[in-house]
């Protein structure tokens, strides 16, 4: 199709449902798509490029409106400087969820021992 694809082909390539890629374009996370003779929405790659990093960011848990708010920047230092931070944001969480896990698996490894002493000890 030369580089203009289908609301499917896109959902495809994206691996986003067609009526996620449409609602991201009602809330104008991604532009307004161009439309073809017979009214069909048309993508570029450049659309399915900007679909995949939305993915990937939501994915990282930035909120939609984090995400529109870091497409809508021009500057890349911007950016840079945006995501410098939400990667921070996730380190930290990363550390929460870790310390987490390491009380559980104490709490594990403490009736574990508890239930395998000797009667009498």
């Amino acid at each position: 199709m030369n580089g203009r694809y289908a609301l499917k082909q896109t959902a495809m390539l994206s691996g986003l449902s067609k009526d996620t890629i449409l609602f991201y374009e009602k809330i104008g996370l991604i532009p307004t798509t161009a439309r073809n003779e017979l009214g069909y929405r048309v993508y570029s790659q450049e659309d399915i490029d900007t679909l995949n990093l939305i993915a990937c960011l939501k994915r990282t848990g930035m909120s939609l409106e984090d995400i529109k708010s870091y497409l809508q920047l021009e500057i890349s230092e911007e950016r840079y400087q945006r995501l410098h931070e939400h990667k921070e944001k996730l380190a930290q969480q990363m550390m929460e969820l870790q310390n987490v896990i390491d009380i559980k698996l104490n709490k594990i490894k403490l009736k574990n021992e508890q239930e395998h002493k000797p009667n009498g000890v």
